[in-house]
């Protein structure tokens, strides 16, 4: 997990600079006068930092959301019913309000 946490990182910087540069034929960030980079686009020191950045997330942040998450678990089970209606009423507004408006163009035009 720990070397994960170093390849993965890297591996999306290196990608996603590459595919920056051949769309918008533009170098977004550069770390060729940096040592031990790679066509500009990673480099060792930046790695590294990914890498302390992303172990902190996976085995500090990542459990105390988890325990976070668990406290409040119970709270879920009143909270979805309550968002799953809301998301349900604002459909049939939105419904509503749009067959009104096409149908007062509809009449306008007639």
């Amino acid at each position: 997990m720990i070397l994960l946490a170093l390849i993965i990182p890297s591996a999306v910087e290196y990608t996603s600079g590459l595919l920056l540069k051949s769309a918008f034929h533009k170098q977004w960030w550069d770390y060729s006068g940096m040592s031990y980079q790679l066509q500009g686009h990673i480099c060792l020191k930046f790695s590294l930092y990914w890498w302390g950045l992303a172990t902190v997330c996976v085995y500090g942040l990542q459990p105390l959301i988890e325990r976070l998450y668990l406290r409040i678990s119970a709270l879920w089970m009143l909270l979805l019913p309550l968002a799953a209606l809301l998301l349900a009423a604002d459909l049939l507004w939105t419904c509503r309000t749009r067959r009104r408006s096409v149908r007062g163009l509809e009449l306008g035009e007639g």
